[in-house]
């Protein structure tokens, strides 16, 4: 299913499926691999350090208690790129969230390149590769997501 939302479009879907990390809807564990989740080559090479893994979890906890209490809405991580976060209930109850984004925006306001020589620092990645990388990240009309 995934999969098929990510079909077409430089969007990328993942699924944090809270039955299987809380227990709860032990019944309705979804079966998927889970090194899908933030898999694109970028965020990949975020969280290959402990620092940028610990703020990509710091940053998706926050993302999965904003959308249990307020709902879903467009939200823009750490490093910058933007996703749709979407809850997902089952008995009213909080089962899963749907993130789907992974994208910058077009047309936006450029990252200024010291700054990226910054994030590339904080995670440990080398500068040139990083710029790289994030010069690769889809970019999506504005409001495709919802947000903008």
């Amino acid at each position: 299913m995934l999969e098929l939302v990510s079909a077409g479009t430089p969007v990328r879907a993942c699924f944090t499926d809270l039955a299987v990390l809380t227990g709860a809807h032990a019944d309705l564990a979804l079966e998927y691999p889970l090194h899908q989740i933030h898999s694109s080559a970028f965020c990949l090479a975020v969280k290959e350090g402990a620092y940028g893994l610990s703020r990509c979890m710091r940053c998706k906890q926050a993302a999965i208690h904003k959308a249990e209490k307020s709902g879903p809405f467009v939200g823009v991580c750490h490093m910058g790129l933007m996703e749709l976060v979407y809850p997902v209930r089952i008995g009213g109850r909080l089962a899963g969230v749907l993130h789907a984004g992974q994208v910058r925006v077009a047309g936006g306001r450029g990252v200024r390149q010291e700054d990226l020589e910054k994030r590339a620092s904080r995670v440990g990645v080398d500068p040139g590769v990083f710029t790289d990388m994030w010069k690769k990240v889809p970019r999506v009309a504005p409001g495709l997501l919802g947000g903008e």
